[in-house]
C-alpha cells in the first residue's frame, strides 16, 4: 500500500507542480502581451492624432496658398490695367506738349485747339510747358509704382509658391511615413490581442488542470498522508518502549543484587 500511495503521490505531485509552472508562465507572458497591447495603443492613438494635424495642416495650406495666388493674381492684373492707362495718358499729354511746343516755334498765331484736351486753354500752347512736364512726371512716377507692384508681387507669389511646394512634399513625405508606420501599428496590434486570447485560453486550461491535479492529491491524502502520520507515531511509540527497556537492562546489569528499584 506505501508503495501504491509513493507512486501516485509522486505521480499527482508532478502534475500540480508542472501545471503551476505553466500557469505561472502564461500569467507572466499575459502580463507581458497586456504592456504591449497598451503601447501599441497608445502609439497608434499618437499617430492617428499626428496624421490628424498633417491632414489638417496641408488643407489649410493648400486653402491659404490658393487665397493668396487669387489675390496676387488680382493685383498684378490691376497694377498692369493701371499701368497701361497711365502710360497712355502719359503719351497722350507727351504729345499734345510736343506738337504745342513745335507749333508755337513755328508761329505764335497758329491755334492748337483742336488737338488740346478738355481742360487746357490756349495758353497751354506755348506757355504752359512746365506745368505739363510735371503733370507727365508724375504720372511716370505713378506707371513706375505700378511696374514695382507687378514685379514684386511676382516675385512674392514666386516664392509663395515655392514655399507651398517644399511644405507640401515635406508634409506629404510626413504623412506617408505616418500612414505606414500606423498600419504596422495596427497589425502589431492584432497579432498582440490574437496572442494575448491565445495565452489566456492558455491560462484557463492551465488552471483547469492544476485544480484538477489539487483535487486528485486531496483525494489520495486521506489514503495515503493520513496513514503515514499514523504509521509515524505507532514508530515514535514503539521507539519510546525500546528506550524504557534499555535503560532497564541496563539498570539491572549494573545492581546484579536487585536492590536497586528499576
Amino acid at each position: 500500500h506505501k508503495g501504491w500511495c509513493d507512486t501516485e503521490m509522486g505521480k499527482s505531485k508532478q502534475k500540480r507542480n508542472y501545471q503551476q509552472d505553466k500557469t505561472a508562465l502564461a500569467t507572466q507572458e499575459i502580463h507581458e502581451l497586456e504592456a504591449e497591447k497598451n503601447k501599441l495603443t497608445a502609439a497608434k492613438s499618437q499617430l492617428d492624432k499626428e496624421i490628424e494635424e498633417l491632414n489638417n495642416a496641408l488643407a489649410t495650406a493648400i486653402e491659404e496658398r490658393a487665397a493668396e495666388k487669387s489675390q496676387n493674381d488680382q493685383d498684378v492684373a490691376d497694377a498692369k490695367t493701371g499701368k497701361v492707362a497711365v502710360e497712355k495718358a502719359t503719351k497722350v499729354l507727351s504729345d499734345f506738349y510736343a506738337k504745342a511746343k513745335k507749333n508755337a516755334a513755328l508761329t505764335q498765331q497758329s491755334p492748337v485747339d483742336e488737338d488740346m484736351p478738355d481742360g487746357f486753354d490756349d495758353d497751354a500752347s506755348d506757355g504752359n510747358q512746365e506745368a505739363g512736364t510735371g503733370i507727365i512726371g508724375m504720372l511716370e512716377v505713378i506707371a513706375g509704382d505700378f511696374a514695382r507692384t507687378i514685379k514684386e508681387t511676382t516675385i512674392a507669389e514666386n516664392q509663395a509658391l515655392r514655399d507651398f511646394v517644399d511644405f507640401k512634399r515635406v508634409t506629404n513625405a510626413s504623412l506617408a511615413k505616418k500612414t505606414d508606420e500606423k498600419e504596422h501599428t495596427e497589425t502589431d496590434l492584432r497579432t498582440t490581442k490574437t496572442s494575448l486570447g491565445d495565452k489566456v485560453d492558455e491560462l484557463k486550461e492551465a488552471q483547469g488542470l492544476l485544480n484538477a491535479a489539487v483535487v486528485e492529491l486531496m483525494k489520495l491524502k486521506p489514503a495515503c498522508v493520513d496513514l503515514g502520520k499514523v504509521d509515524a507515531a505507532e514508530r515514535k511509540a514503539n521507539r519510546e518502549q525500546e528506550i524504557e527497556a534499555l535503560k532497564e537492562a541496563l539498570c539491572i546489569l549494573a545492581d546484579p543484587t536487585g536492590a536497586a528499584s528499576c
